[in-house]
Parts: structure tokens; C-alpha cells; sequence
């Protein structure tokens, strides 16, 4: 006991004699020290920031550069704070800046891209609705930010106890100390020659967020006229009357979503075909193998699928409750059909009901059961992901249910939009399934877990007598985004065919046998393709997208946006693929979907130029 007593004892005269340490020192002083340590771990933090950022390619004489511009913006920020000797101006100056680097720091690591207001929202909702995503992030990293962010507190916390104890000294900045300060960091600032390091400054906290913020006012100012629209995306042809093979009048119509497809790993539509016994999507389908998404991001992917149009590009989702578009949904319910949209995931999730509504659905459903997934494990809301299984099986005998009625009852033609969410990532294993540890392998079982659900849906349209008067849709909403995903995900600072090549089949009666398609097509092609089936003159909608069983294929860009999720942007067309990415001032080529370092071409001067223009021009068209 004595021991014990005599331990605690020394320690708080250790403690004791810090603060006194502390307090003793100069006032003049004081916050200086206060500067230099906070200022040293954030230009680490930034540091770290490009080396991780530039794959380690890059020389220590660019290494140096973005220290130098991170460290004259501090500079700048500490010198204005000193003009002031109120101690409240001051800790607010410099903390605001401090912690706004903490923030971009974290959204460099996690998604590539500079910090945007939005993702204060955007971690808000993965932290109620996917909680294990933010548990992904790695530990050092969680640690790094929680120790940077915790440093100002320490010394704040310890000037507290200094006034507790009485041995603190009112602080005051001395017209000296502001004049050798401000001559001490000027000095610093200019003793390097600015025109060395000039490009540098790019990369610097606060012009990269003070860029992105000027960027969307550019975006935001360039007017967006329909015919503008029609002549950048290639899809002038829209305008032309056109025979159509096929009439969809009175056709049933489902469309199958699934969730997480990435082509590129997905097993073969033919061999998925074998493998669930589904004969008749073999023997009527049409195949798609350059199919793309146009977001990496459900609601936008499903929007484009719904609305033929590229999605909005506005930041967070307030765009969902303002929706103008002349919708699938929409045309179908003015020609006699009943609409459904099908979800497994909740509804609530950023706003997605708005969206889903703004579309046209007439009925909503999602599985409200789906929330008992919720689960604390080691104090954390996680979705114990092997039950969604089950709820996809729930959102299925819904589809069921809704087909047979309408065979009995309803003489209406239906559309049905079917969301499943089994498949996500974190990928896990079907019921049923055998022992499979890879991403790669568990991928492939779940899509032969979504194909037996298709096959549940064909089996009640052939025993209800709706199969040959039922047109089926099957592709996939987004590939893997993320390494926080799958470690199959390459590098988020380059477009990846992971990401945005999904697959596409289209399965009618009247396609007498399976015909593949290499034509490059996009969700956005979806709505126009069947609204061509009833009407093959122009209607008056604005639709990005073109008819896929028209004889007049037109030459186009097809583009994927990373938007708020990726730092990339990139299109598709005859002359290739084309990737920017802004942030990191790359533009790269290449005749196949691969800009890894080897396989890529850098564009220079006018090629550089007309692809970040165009980019430029499309991204201002897509704001609402």
C-alpha cells in the first residue's frame, strides 16, 4: 500500500512540476511553442498526404516542394493571427486552419480527392446506415488523425490547469515578439526562390479546397441548353425517325439490378446461364459485353437507369427532391402500366425515397426487416451481411407476388424495377455455398445466387403464362469502388474497368437466339431503348442515351463520373479510353480500359486541353 501511495504521489509531482515548467515559461514564447509543435505534425500530415498520393514516384526535390508550399501557407496563417493579441483570435485562426488540413488529409488517404464540405454529410449517414465501412478504415490511420487532432487540446488542457493551480500567467503578445515573429517567418518564406516551387502551391491545404470551391462556381455558371447536351454527348441521332425491329406495347417489362458487379470478375452470362439451369436467357437473350455504369454510387446508377440521362452531379442529395426528367417510369405509367420499384435496402438511406418517387414509381417497396441486420460488435453498429440473404429472399416473394396478381387480376402491363443488396461489399458467402475465403471467388458465388433468384422470377412468368409477353433486363449497378471494398480494387487516382464495367442482357421472346454485342453501351441507353420499342419516332424527351437495337449506331462518347465518390472522370469513344484526373493534373489514354502505370499514354498540350474541356463542359451540363 505504501508502495502504491508513494507511486501516485510521484507522479503527481511530476505532473505538477510540467505545468509549472509550462507556466514558468515566457508569454512570449508560449504560443510559439505552441505554433512550431502543431505546425511540424501538419506539415507531416500533408507530407505523408503526397507521398502516399504520388505512389512514391516522385523525387525528394518534390517532396520538398509541397513542404515549402505547406509550410508558407502556415507562415502566412501564423503571421496574421499575431497581428492580434487577443489569445481567443489567435487560437481560432490557427486551429481552423490546423484542423481544416486534418480533414483534407483524411479525404486524400480515404478517397483521393481534396475535403469537401460534403463529406461531413456523406460520413454522417455511413456512420448510422453502413457503420462497418467507417471500421474499414485502417487502424494507423484512425490513430494518426485522432493523435494530430488531439494535440492543441493537450497544450489548451494544460494552460486550464496552469489557471487551477494559480501559476498561470496572463498571456499578451509584446509589439516585439509580433515584429520578430512576423520578420522570422517572412524571412523563412521568401528564402527560398518562389518561382522554384511555384507549381507547388497547388497542392497546398487550402488551395486545393479553395480551387474545388472556384471549380464548382465555373461548373455552375456555363449554361446548359438541351441542343448543347445532345451535341457534346453524341447523341445528335436521337433526333431522327428510325425504324424499330421489335414493339414492347403492352410487354411486360423487368428490370434486375444487381448489386456489386464488376464484369471483369463476373462470371459469363452464358456460363451463369448453365450454372442455374436458366435455358431460357440463354436462348433469348441479347448480350452486352461493353456495358457501362455511369456512377460509381447506386442512387446516381439507378437514376441514369430510370431517367436515360446522366446523373446529377450536384453535391450532396438534394438534387433527389428536386428531379425533372421525363423518367421511364413516368412514359410507362402515361401508356397504361403499373410501376414498381423493389428495394432491399432502406429507403431512408440519403434520401433515396425522394428520389425513387421523383422518378414516377406508383409503388414503393423495401424490406423494413432488413434493420434487425444491425448489430454491436465490439461497440460498433455493423450488418451482420449473412442475413440479407435472407431479405433478398423476402424482396423476391414480393416480385412473385406481384407477378401472379397481376396474372389473375390485372390487365395492366407492369414494370418492375428489382434492387437486391446480398451481393455488397463486404462480399460474403451465399447460403449454401462452398468454402470460398477470396473476394474473387465469393463474387462469383453470389452471382450465381442472383441469377437462381432470376430463375425463381422466369419460372413464375412460364407457369403464370407471362413469359412471352415479359421483356427482362439484367445488369449491374456499379463494380467495386474502393480497397476499402476489395483488395481486387487497384488504385482510386485512375479510373478502373473494376468500377464501371458491368454487365447487360436483354431477353425477349422474339430474339429467337442469343446473339453477343460488342457496341459500347451505358445505363443510359437503358430508357431509350425501350421507350424507341413504342414509339420509334423522337418523343420529346431529353435523353442521353440511344436506341441499342437501332440500325443507326452513332459515333459518341460514353462517360463514367467519379463525381464525389472517385477523383476520377473518363469517357469512351472509337479513338479509346480517355481518364482525367484533375486533382493530380493526370490525363491519360489508352486503346483498352487500363491506365495502370506501363499501359497508359499521358496527353499534352491540345490533347490534354480538349479532353479537360470537354470534361469540363459535360460535368456543368449535369448540375441541376
Amino acid at each position: 500500500y505504501s508502495v502504491k501511495s508513494w507511486t501516485v504521489m510521484r507522479n503527481k509531482y511530476a505532473i505538477k512540476k510540467i505545468l509549472k515548467g509550462y507556466s514558468s515559461i515566457s508569454s512570449e514564447i508560449k504560443f510559439p511553442i505552441l505554433i512550431c509543435i502543431c505546425s511540424v505534425l501538419m506539415i507531416y500530415m500533408q507530407y505523408s498526404k503526397h507521398t502516399w498520393a504520388m505512389g512514391g514516384v516522385c523525387s525528394s526535390f518534390e517532396y520538398i516542394k509541397y513542404f515549402y508550399a505547406e509550410f508558407s501557407s502556415i507562415a502566412l496563417v501564423v503571421m496574421i493571427a499575431f497581428f492580434s493579441k487577443k489569445r481567443t483570435f489567435f487560437l481560432v485562426i490557427f486551429l481552423s486552419y490546423y484542423y481544416l488540413a486534418i480533414f483534407n488529409f483524411s479525404s486524400w488517404f480515404i478517397q483521393a480527392r481534396p475535403f469537401s464540405l460534403f463529406d461531413i454529410y456523406r460520413t454522417i449517414q455511413l456512420v448510422l446506415f453502413y457503420p462497418e465501412f467507417v471500421t474499414k478504415i485502417p487502424h494507423i490511420l484512425q490513430i494518426k488523425i485522432a493523435f494530430f487532432a488531439s494535440i492543441p487540446f493537450v497544450f489548451i488542457v494544460m494552460m486550464l490547469l496552469c489557471r487551477h493551480y494559480k501559476w498561470y500567467q496572463q498571456l499578451y503578445f509584446s509589439y516585439a515578439a509580433n515584429k520578430i515573429c512576423i520578420m522570422s517567418f517572412v524571412f523563412v518564406a521568401l528564402s527560398t526562390p518562389l518561382g522554384i516551387y511555384a507549381n507547388a502551391f497547388q497542392y497546398n491545404t487550402f488551395s486545393e479546397i479553395v480551387n474545388e470551391y472556384f471549380y464548382n462556381i465555373k461548373v455552375n455558371k456555363i449554361s446548359r441548353h438541351p441542343e448543347e447536351v445532345f451535341r457534346m454527348l453524341g447523341t445528335v441521332n436521337n433526333n431522327l425517325k428510325k425504324e424499330h425491329p421489335w414493339s414492347f406495347d403492352k410487354k411486360n417489362i423487368i428490370l434486375f439490378i444487381i448489386e456489386t458487379a464488376p464484369y471483369d470478375i463476373f462470371p459469363s452470362i452464358k456460363e451463369l446461364c448453365q450454372l442455374t439451369s436458366n435455358f431460357w436467357i440463354a436462348e433469348h437473350g441479347r448480350v452486352f459485353t461493353q456495358h457501362y455504369t455511369t456512377y460509381p454510387e447506386s442512387d446516381r446508377a439507378i437514376f441514369s437507369l430510370i431517367s436515360g440521362r446522366y446523373p446529377y452531379l450536384t453535391n450532396g442529395d438534394s438534387w433527389k427532391q428536386n428531379i425533372r426528367t421525363d423518367s421511364l417510369a413516368i412514359f410507362l405509367n402515361n401508356n397504361g402500366f403499373s410501376t414498381y420499384f423493389l428495394g432491399t435496402a432502406p429507403m431512408e438511406f440519403r434520401q433515396d425515397s425522394y428520389m425513387i418517387r421523383g422518378l414516377g414509381f406508383n409503388h414503393i417497396f423495401d424490406v423494413k426487416e432488413i434493420t434487425s441486420a444491425l448489430k454491436v460488435v465490439n461497440g460498433a453498429r455493423v450488418w451482420d451481411r449473412s442475413q440479407i440473404y435472407k431479405f433478398d429472399n423476402i424482396l423476391i416473394e414480393k416480385a412473385l407476388s406481384i407477378i401472379s396478381t397481376h396474372a389473375q387480376k390485372d390487365t395492366k402491363p407492369f414494370f418492375l424495377t428489382i434492387a437486391p443488396q446480398s451481393s455488397h461489399a463486404p462480399f460474403n458467402l451465399p447460403p449454401g455455398s462452398p468454402n470460398a475465403t477470396s473476394d474473387q471467388e465469393k463474387i462469383k458465388l453470389n452471382a450465381i445466387w442472383q441469377f437462381d433468384l432470376i430463375k425463381a422470377l422466369i419460372t413464375t412468368l412460364q407457369n403464370t403464362g407471362q413469359i412471352d409477353n415479359t421483356v427482362i433486363i439484367i445488369t449491374g449497378d456499379h463494380g467495386i469502388r474502393h480497397e476499402y471494398e476489395s483488395k481486387l480494387f487497384i488504385n482510386p487516382r485512375i479510373l478502373n474497368s473494376l468500377t464501371f464495367h458491368v454487365p447487360l442482357m436483354i431477353a425477349f421472346s422474339e430474339i429467337k437466339s442469343s446473339v453477343v454485342d460488342d457496341y459500347i453501351t451505358s445505363h443510359v441507353d437503358i430508357t431509350k431503348t425501350i421507350i424507341s420499342a413504342f414509339q420509334p419516332e423522337e418523343n420529346g424527351g431529353e435523353y442521353h442515351g440511344i436506341d441499342l437495337f437501332s440500325s443507326i449506331l452513332p459515333n459518341r462518347d460514353v462517360f463514367f463520373f467519379g463525381g464525389n465518390y472517385l477523383p476520377v472522370t473518363g469517357l469512351v469513344n472509337n479513338k479509346g479510353y480517355f481518364m482525367a484526373n484533375r486533382y493530380q493534373g493526370w490525363y491519360f489514354r489508352n486503346t483498352k480500359f487500363d491506365f495502370s502505370l506501363g499501359a497508359r499514354k499521358e496527353l499534352f498540350g491540345k490533347d490534354q486541353k480538349d479532353l479537360s474541356k470537354k470534361i469540363l463542359f459535360v460535368e456543368t451540363l449535369l448540375q441541376q
